[in-house]
């Protein structure tokens, strides 16, 4: 599905990381969700000399979610983020009873639940200088706003964060003020609370800096009070780490997960998590009858992409040739995540 173009934007020159999120991630999305991947790949070819590029894609069965991690110039990123989202928005269905039953146990607000622009680097190797002046909106802010803008125009309601937002609010605080994202959190040791999915809602917007999202899956000897303990240990709200948010998610077979925003990474990278984790399994089996770190936690990982790997991907695929074996890979994978009922998350 090909999009007008956004030539509009300025500092076109500006390379940017866009991730976008949809809700649905099982076996029975995996036909609408590959011919999405394969449409936004053969967009990018097409304006292969404009360099962009999927970076990655991933989905993860027990959550109901995947994702599509762009990299490129901000007008053609701008381009393909907005034909993903406008296909998974009037194709993808998923209705209440589904919902219901499958129990979706990653928190959303839509079917195109979340996208992220965010800065890789620009010409001048601040974003600050693609603008005259310095108040004016990054190109992040004003590629998110294009892209809410076009989904505005299909009967999408856009809550936007970060440099989008006429205020600068971070997601999290639109999520939790503006949005039902966190009702979706666990209530009780056994379920969350199931929700109906809605198309109509999305957030969107441009941090000021690459995000990277790292999770922790405990094993299934852990109960949730013990999984809050993780997230209230590493978050920076509860005197953790500096610029980490971190959520307590059920996962699958009575495990949970702690998912973290990684938002400063020079000030806290996912060495430093994997620091305080290990302090905090140490604490755990000293006051506990665990006798070692296999009994606590059973894999530590991050999910999606880091700036360093968008632009590794952008150098490789300076071709059409080398392009097309990267998308080959891609969409190999991303069939592979769709087709197993338990999927390994890797970035």
């Amino acid at each position: 599905m090909m999009m007008r173009s956004l030539s509009s934007l300025s500092c076109s020159n500006s390379l940017v990381a866009c991730n976008v999120y949809v809700t649905a991630g099982r076996m029975h999305h995996s036909d609408l969700l590959m011919k999405i991947l394969l449409e936004a790949q053969k967009q990018c070819l097409s304006i292969h000399s404009k360099k962009v590029v999927v970076v990655h894609s991933f989905a993860d069965g027990p959550y109901n979610r995947s994702s599509f991690h762009l990299a490129g110039e901000v007008d053609c990123v701008t381009d393909v983020a907005t034909s993903i989202a406008i296909t998974a928005t009037n194709e993808l269905e998923t209705t209440r009873d589904q919902v219901e039953l499958e129990r979706s146990r990653h928190p959303f607000v839509g079917m195109v639940d979340h996208i992220a622009v965010m800065p890789l680097y620009s010409a001048g190797g601040d974003e600050s200088e693609c603008s005259a002046n310095p108040t004016e909106m990054s190109p992040t802010g004003k590629a998110a706003r294009a892209i809410g803008k076009r989904l505005e125009e299909v009967g999408v309601r856009v809550y936007y964060y970060g440099d989008a937002h006429a205020d600068k609010k971070p997601l999290a605080r639109v999520r939790r003020e503006e949005t039902n994202f966190f009702k979706t959190e666990i209530l009780d040791d056994e379920q969350g609370v199931p929700i109906k999915v809605k198309k109509g809602s999305a957030t969107i917007g441009a941090p000021k800096s690459f995000v990277e999202n790292f999770n922790i899956r405990l094993t299934s000897n852990c109960d949730i009070k013990m999984a809050k303990s993780l997230t209230r240990f590493i978050r920076e709200r509860d005197d953790g780490l500096l610029g980490v948010e971190a959520l307590t998610l059920p996962y699958s077979n009575n495990r949970y997960e702690v998912a973290a925003n990684l938002l400063q990474l020079d000030k806290t990278s996912s060495k430093d998590i994997l620091v305080r984790v290990d302090k905090w399994v140490d604490d755990n089996i000293q006051n506990s009858h665990f006798s070692n770190s296999n009994d606590i936690i059973e894999k530590c990982y991050r999910v999606g992409t880091t700036s360093q790997q968008c632009l590794s991907v952008m150098n490789q695929c300076q071709s059409l040739a080398r392009q097309k074996f990267h998308d080959d890979e891609v969409a190999t994978r991303f069939k592979h995540y769709l087709n197993q009922p338990e999927l390994p998350a890797v970035s």
